[in-house]
């Protein structure tokens, strides 16, 4: 079956922190390179222990202050077999991320470290000092060092994928 868009997949572990905000800053750049007819995003974790609930009020605060708009349904869930197919990228944001994903059968030529597409650490192989730091033990301020990060990550993450189209 023909797939109309290209579909990223940003991927953390319960899917209420990094990456439902990876999904949002991802969104609001195609939104502006006017790719967001080409392009679903969306979001999950490698493990059910969050399923159903909303993205971390810690995330949101963070995605507000800098004027991410945020619809108020997303729900975690752990990712699916389909949206391992169905992916075109995928995007995990820790190591550990990467290998469960490849453990659970996806093909690795469609996961990618999110922070391999920062500009300073382009084309740096797969591995532990890409991770995007995990706020969730953290303070407010670990969740704006998680934003900066996925935030330097994404304008390579948007030229990548338009070079896809």
């Amino acid at each position: 079956m023909a797939q109309e868009r290209f579909t990223v997949q940003t991927v953390c572990t319960g899917n209420i922190c990094r990456s439902p905000m990876a999904a949002a800053v991802l969104l609001a750049r195609f939104a502006d390179a006017d790719l967001s007819s080409l392009v679903r995003v969306g979001s999950s974790g490698v493990s059910a222990e969050e399923d159903g609930n909303p993205i971390d009020r810690r995330a949101a605060r963070a995605l507000r202050r800098r004027g991410y708009e945020l619809d108020g349904r997303h729900r975690a869930h752990r990712i699916t077999k389909a949206e391992l197919e169905e992916s075109d990228l995928i995007l995990p944001a820790t190591f550990g991320h990467y290998r469960a994903l490849l453990a659970r059968g996806a093909p690795e030529s469609k996961v990618k470290m999110m922070r391999q597409f920062e500009p300073a650490l382009a084309d740096q192989p797969a591995s532990y000092q890409l991770d995007i730091e995990d706020p969730w033990y953290g303070t407010d301020q670990d969740f704006e060092v998680a934003l900066d990060q996925i935030e330097a990550a994404a304008v390579g993450v948007v030229d990548y994928v338009r070079g896809q189209l």
